[in-house]
């Protein structure tokens, strides 16, 4: 009786302690099948850790084609974001939770996106799944790159402004106040960093998504100010954003907007890393300054 008490508390300590893991890979040459490992994926029980070297993602970015590129980026957002989600919200009576990473889901995100993105099997260790942990499997695995020293968002939209100077005056104002003089309507003075227009009005804002609330509120509210006020004069506007991803953990409520940010259809967001888009935007519909 006792042997089948021990065999069974052993089954019961492996069920407990066993923390699976999967790797996750960027396909960058499909005729020979090259791969750069680019994210690392922990889960025990309701535990779930996630995360993707950034570097590495910088670095297929200049391997792969825009539409390639821009389905990883987004296949990986989603990835953080179910993670995010599983490690918050999952309880025992919600089982669509509880399978959120399960065999079949991985089996199902390595199909995705036609295998630009892909998993390894799902596999077994017998280690305590924590920070510390996955911090040192990551490392292992997946990029051990010491992180260069942040540049702060102020600086890379001064930086992408200036060298970019030439090109963006072509098609916009930059850095302008508008007020009520410029655009009917308009009810309060509103600085905007960027503002074009060819059929339609089309601006750019910059939002620094690890400012506080209050901040990103009055910057959310000029863009709002300004849409409203082209609709007023009987105009379609097209509103766009240039935020950087704030860490959920020291800035959840700015991550919160950043998510709605992304998931809204009434302003384009792009990330500081592709501010170029804007041009691209521009060169594309032909925009030239609002304010000549």
């Amino acid at each position: 009786m006792l042997d089948n008490f021990f065999r069974a508390f052993t089954q019961l300590r492996h069920l407990i302690m066993t923390t699976q893991y999967s790797i996750l890979s960027v396909l960058i040459r499909p005729e020979i099948q090259e791969k750069i490992t680019i994210g690392f994926l922990l889960i025990n029980g309701n535990e779930v850790f996630f995360d993707y070297s950034k570097h590495k993602l910088g670095v297929a970015k200049n391997l792969l084609s825009a539409n390639a590129y821009n389905s990883l980026k987004d296949a990986i957002h989603n990835i953080n974001a179910t993670a995010n989600n599983y490690k918050h919200n999952t309880t025992s009576d919600t089982p669509s939770k509880i399978n959120s990473f399960s065999v079949t889901y991985i089996e199902y995100l390595s199909r995705y996106n036609n295998n630009i993105l892909s998993f390894t099997a799902l596999k077994s260790i017998e280690v305590s799944a924590n920070l510390e942990v996955f911090t040192k499997l990551f490392h292992k695995f997946i990029d051990n790159t010491i992180a260069p020293v942040k540049k702060t968002f102020v600086s890379e939209i001064q930086k992408f402004k200036k060298e970019k100077k030439v090109e963006l005056s072509k098609h916009f104002n930059i850095d302008k106040k508008i007020t009520p003089n410029e655009i009917e309507g308009l009810i309060v003075p509103v600085s905007v960093t960027l503002i074009g227009q060819n059929e339609v009005p089309a601006f750019v804002q910059t939002l620094d998504l690890e400012r506080s609330t209050s901040y990103l509120i009055k910057d959310i509210s000029e863009i709002l100010f300004l849409q409203k006020a082209f609709v007023s004069t009987h105009l379609q506007s097209v509103a766009m954003a240039i935020t950087n991803e704030p860490n959920k953990n020291k800035y959840p409520e700015q991550h919160d907007i950043w998510e709605q940010l992304r998931n809204t259809k009434d302003i384009l967001h792009y990330d500081i890393s592709d501010a170029d888009a804007v041009i691209e935007y521009a060169v594309e519909h032909n925009v030239h300054p609002f304010i000549k």
